[in-house]
Order: structure tokens, then sequence, then C-alpha cells
């Protein structure tokens, strides 16, 4: 249906051109601030209407803030953006 704002019957995502969503993960390492050799990766769910890799890059930086806060202990050691549909991989 043209013009309806759906596709396939879902409703279309104006992030994506094809309609489709991908949801986001950002994946960080942190170790223990007493304990550095004490690591481990954390998975936290961005909304889904992060769709594209640079989105999830710029709105991340408040995310991994609120799990720093909540976490006083760790450390964030490194983090990257990845889609959901990567995280059974090792990556």
């Amino acid at each position: 249906m043209r013009g309806s704002g759906t596709e396939n019957g879902r409703a279309a995502d104006p992030a994506q051109p094809n309609g489709e969503v991908t949801v986001m993960f950002v994946v960080l390492y942190a170790c223990l601030i007493t304990a550095p050799a004490t690591c481990r990766e954390e998975r936290i769910n961005v909304s889904v209407e992060v769709a594209a890799p640079t989105a999830c890059m710029m709105s991340s930086q408040f995310t991994i803030a609120q799990w720093s806060e909540e976490h006083p202990q760790w450390q964030v050691g490194r983090w990257k953006c990845v889609p959901a549909s990567r995280l059974s991989r090792d990556i």
C-alpha cells in the first residue's frame, strides 16, 4: 500500500528506508576498580528506535554514563555498538 505507512503489514520505521528495525546493543567491557584483573562484559539493549550504528554510538554515551553511575565499583574500559543479530557470534 503506497502512502499508508505500512510495508508488508508492518508499520514502516522512518529511521530505516525499507521499514525494518535493527535492535542495537551497547556491549561494554568493564573491570573492577579495586581488582583490575577482574573484568566482565555487559550487554545493554538500546532502544529499537536507534536503528543505525552511528545513532547507537551517539546515544550510547548517556547509556554508558548511566551504567557507570549505577556500578561505581566498575570502570568501563571499552565499548561498542552491536546489532542484536550479531550477539550470538563471538564479538
